[in-house]
């Protein structure tokens, strides 16, 4: 007969151990197509690389509950949903990931998986009583790959694709932005953006798989109540 330490060591070991958040890592590069303002300092052609990482266990989670869609959004005062491009944790955070499983609308009668995400604060400065600034600083990647199905959940499970050739890559794009304004109580506002827009040419998405916080304790809980049950046998 098992008793109830026996009982809950086997509980605990039935648990499922990859109740996990999402991580996946973005590698991409490719050129500017284009600038506004002065551009963050790069010229049209300038060749541009780099990585974001996604990890909605800094998310207030999906905040769109619908079948084969899903929105993530940074949670309060969490900074890393979307990581490696702004990395000063002042303001708001303004990160989101929008992932599209087969449900998008390609506008050519059918519909294309789809992932869209920002790595973005907002910051709002008081200078005095009647006068403020605002900062916004932002890079936002969109990857529609052309005749792939790969994405197979909202929650960008098991995620692992390389796309270096143009026609694939589609409509994919990026785009840099710093923006900063000033203005008053009076209703004086005056504001200026650097821009620069990103194609791609090579775009590697994979996920992560790391464990679920929890689950190393859980198996020791688990391995734990077995050695008891054992010793009091």
């Amino acid at each position: 007969m098992i008793k109830f330490p026996g009982l809950l060591a086997i509980a605990f070991l039935s648990l499922p151990l990859s109740v996990n958040a999402a991580i996946i890592d973005i590698e991409y590069s490719g050129y500017v197509s284009g600038t506004e303002g002065n551009g963050l300092g790069f010229n049209p052609g300038d060749t541009v690389n780099g990585t974001l990482r996604i990890d909605t266990s800094y998310s207030s989670g999906d905040v769109w509950s619908e079948t084969d869609k899903a929105r993530y959004e940074a949670g309060p005062d969490q900074y890393d949903l979307v990581s490696g491009y702004h990395t000063s944790n002042t303001g708001s955070s303004v990160d989101f990931v929008e992932i599209y499983n087969d449900s998008r609308d390609n506008f050519m009668g059918g519909f294309e998986d789809f992932l869209s995400i920002s790595d973005s604060n907002s910051a709002f400065f008081f200078i005095s009583d009647n006068t403020y600034t605002s900062d916004f600083f932002s890079i936002q990647l969109q990857f529609a790959f052309q005749g792939i199905d790969w994405i197979t959940s909202e929650s960008l499970d098991n995620v692992n694709i390389l796309v270096n050739d143009l026609v694939t890559m589609g409509p994919s794009w990026g785009v840099m932005t710093n923006s900063y304004g000033s203005g008053d109580f009076s209703g004086n506002y005056s504001a200026y953006s650097d821009t620069a827009f990103l194609n791609f040419t090579s775009v590697n998405i994979k996920s992560i798989d790391v464990p679920a916080p929890g689950s190393l304790m859980l198996l020791l809980i688990g391995v734990a109540g077995l050695l008891l049950c054992r010793r009091k046998v």
